[in-house]
C-alpha cells in the first residue's frame, strides 16, 4: 500500500502542468484620489468605496476621507465624506461604513453620507 501511495504521488507530481495567469488592465480611474489606501466593493450598490489617506498617511490633519468610484473606474464623488484624518481599513455592516481612521473608527450613515459616530480607541497613539 505504502509504495501504490508514492507511485500515485509521483505520477499526480508528473501529470500537474503549471497554470499561467495572465493579468488584463480593465480600467484605471482618474489621478485625483489623495493618497488611496482601501477600497471596499459594495455589491449592494455596486460602487466602490476608497479610502484617501491625504499627504501624511500618520498625522491627524483632517484631510483624509472617503470617495465614490464605479466599476468602471470613474469617480463618482471625490469628496463624498471628508474631515478624517487617513483612513485606512474599511468594512460595512447593514447601512454603515467603518473606517479605521488612526485613532479611531468613523462610523459613516451610508444613505446620509457623513460620519454618524466616532469611536476612539484608547489603546493607540
Amino acid at each position: 500500500m505504502k509504495y501504490v501511495l508514492i507511485f500515485l504521488l509521483i505520477i499526480t507530481a508528473y501529470n500537474v502542468k503549471a497554470q499561467s495567469h495572465k493579468l488584463t488592465k480593465q480600467w484605471e480611474t482618474d489621478t485625483l484620489l489623495d493618497v488611496p489606501e482601501s477600497v471596499l466593493y459594495d455589491k449592494e450598490m455596486q460602487i466602490l468605496f476608497v479610502s484617501q489617506m491625504g499627504r501624511n498617511s500618520n498625522e491627524k490633519d483632517g484631510i483624509g476621507g472617503i470617495a465614490k468610484v464605479g466599476l468602471d473606474g470613474k469617480i463618482i464623488n471625490l469628496d463624498w465624506i471628508t474631515g478624517l484624518n487617513s483612513p485606512k481599513g474599511l468594512g460595512r455592516y447593514k447601512n454603515e461604513l467603518y473606517a479605521a481612521d488612526l485613532t479611531d473608527v468613523d462610523v459613516i450613515d451610508i444613505a446620509a453620507g457623513k460620519v454618524k459616530k466616532i469611536i476612539h480607541i484608547d489603546s493607540t497613539k
